[in-house]
């Protein structure tokens, strides 16, 4: 057996994981069946800081990170969205006027993250409460997939609205991501960038928009900044 077949750890460069926050991810990403893209979204993102020569942080394009994966982009989105809610991940989105640039993603220590009770995308969604001394905010707690939605949502008006037509739609959790994802390409075209043109969200959801074409714009320096927080 010939002993420098194995890596030492010393005497090269490596991109490491904390054991937790990998079990973190399989556990939260388990039942959505996206357990390994998100595994191999977050193996990317440790691997571009250890380029960096980071430990905490690193700033990549999602194309960068869509290619290193294997995945489209509209994917890689959808996963760093889901990994920055649970708090895997922190993103700070840059943006120089109309030019949207590389984020920069801050890899979260595993003793920061709170143990896995379920995945907010595989809850079962409660049916709403007819009692009338119940809020309308009760009914938004127990409805995880609509406050992903309206978190996600620019435009933060009529939500009560918004609500209702949400729950006559009852989106299941894929139609939820195809949804999340096209809204996210919405956000970047140029109508988005002014409030007076982004719909109401009643009016996005009862009129279906999520399936809508978005038209291609002239790319800038990077297409990676999906909305203001």
């Amino acid at each position: 057996m010939v002993k420098n077949r194995f890596r030492v750890t010393r005497n090269t460069p490596f991109a490491w994981q904390e054991k937790r926050v990998l079990r973190f991810i399989r556990q939260h990403f388990d039942s959505s069946g996206q357990m390994n893209t998100a595994l191999s979204t977050y193996v990317v993102l440790t691997e571009c800081a250890s380029n960096e020569e980071s430990q905490t942080d690193t700033t990549v394009s999602l194309a960068q990170i869509a290619a290193m994966v294997g995945i489209s982009r509209r994917t890689v989105i959808g996963i760093i969205q889901e990994l920055e809610a649970v708090g895997v991940i922190d993103v700070q989105r840059h943006r120089v006027g109309r030019v949207n640039l590389p984020s920069t993603y801050w890899l979260v220590s595993g003793e920061a993250l709170s143990p896995v009770v379920q995945s907010p995308k595989s809850i079962d969604v409660a049916p709403i409460r007819t009692n009338e001394e119940q809020s309308l905010e009760q009914s938004y707690e127990e409805n995880p997939r609509f406050l992903l939605f309206w978190n996600d949502y620019p435009r933060k008006v009529g939500k009560k609205k918004a609500f209702e037509a949400f729950c006559k739609i009852s989106p299941d959790d894929d139609m939820l991501a195809v949804m999340l994802s096209t809204l996210a390409d919405q956000k970047e075209s140029a109508q988005w960038q002014e409030d007076r043109f982004i719909p109401h969200p009643s009016t996005w959801l009862n009129q279906q928009r999520w399936e809508d074409e978005v038209e291609a714009e002239k790319e800038t320096a990077d297409e990676d900044y999906w909305g203001d927080d």
